[in-house]
């Protein structure tokens, strides 16, 4: 069954308009989480910019985990990330980056542990215990 041109035209409008909506209405940083980070060097800075306007305790805590990941302390990045993905009251952003960088984080732990890492397998037997709490 075909639609007459009005009706797709009209729904083409409605999605788009939405769609451009969602990208509009981001807070600081918003524009930095429309993909997920490559490495977790990305995610570092994703996390700073996002969480520069957070409550400063909640800032902290992005600062901290910005700093694991970039030292690659795998087990306190994994610790202070689930901590900020469990955090109540993060704006849309702020979760999408925590999710995002958690992601990026695990891609990281599978390949360190694959080259032999034993610091990346403590980090992710860690975060298995977390995720059955």
């Amino acid at each position: 069954m075909r639609l007459p041109s009005y009706l797709t035209a009209l729904s083409l409008t409605v999605m788009l308009t939405a769609c451009s909506k969602d990208s509009q209405s981001g807070g600081p940083g918003s524009e930095l989480i429309t993909a997920p980070p490559k490495n977790t060097s990305e995610a570092a800075d994703q996390m700073e910019a996002v969480f520069a306007e957070a409550p400063p305790q909640v800032k902290a805590n992005a600062v901290d985990a910005s700093q694991a990941l970039k030292t690659k302390d795998y087990e306190q990045a994994v610790i202070i990330v689930h901590a900020l993905q469990t955090q109540e009251n993060l704006t849309h952003e702020q979760g999408l980056a925590a999710r995002n960088t958690m992601v990026t984080l695990q891609k990281d732990l599978i390949r360190a542990m694959e080259a032999g890492d034993t610091n990346a397998q403590k980090a992710f037997e860690r975060l298995r215990e977390l995720h059955r709490n």
